[in-house]
């Protein structure tokens, strides 16, 4: 579950084509990731997903770096090969698209514990109700032995 991307790169001191290339590639690992954390989603492996997490919150942390690059050379970057500007927009929309597909399945997750949650909780509710009502009253309960002295001095 790592990513394909080296250590991080400073793409303000890259040429427009190798920034082009890192933010691609960065953009392709998150994808990777995308679709691993799918899998991990899909077969509930809760430990695979988190390891995922941290993974992908360090290579999205680089993305914002080479992305934020591309907004402030938008216009050079405009000038260089076509090719590798569609190559990332179709990334990008597969991405946006795993993303989204993601986001569903966590939110059924998460709608499915709520459930157990609280089923669980009103079986305990029911459970500790039936089991007072199946528990004979204390004494003090039922006004039974109100009448005993306590011996002088206790």
């Amino acid at each position: 579950m790592t990513n394909n991307v080296s250590n991080a790169i400073d793409p303000t001191t890259l040429t427009p084509e190798n920034a082009l290339n890192n933010l691609c590639k960065i953009s392709q690992s998150l994808l990777d990731l995308a679709e691993q954390e799918s899998q991990a989603l899909i077969q509930q492996d809760m430990l695979s997903f988190a390891i995922i997490q941290d993974e992908k919150e360090a290579l999205s942390l680089r993305y914002l770096d080479a992305s934020q690059d591309f907004r402030n050379r938008i216009n050079v970057f405009r000038r260089i090969n076509r090719n590798q500007l569609t190559r990332l927009e179709t990334i990008q929309d597969e991405l946006s698209v795993r993303t989204n597909d993601n986001n569903a399945l966590i939110d059924q997750i998460k709608q499915k514990a709520e459930h157990v949650v609280s089923h669980g909780l009103m079986t305990a509710q029911e459970y500790a109700r039936s089991a007072r009502l199946k528990r004979a009253p204390l004494p003090s309960q039922t006004g039974a032995n109100n009448n005993i002295e306590t011996p002088a001095g206790a």
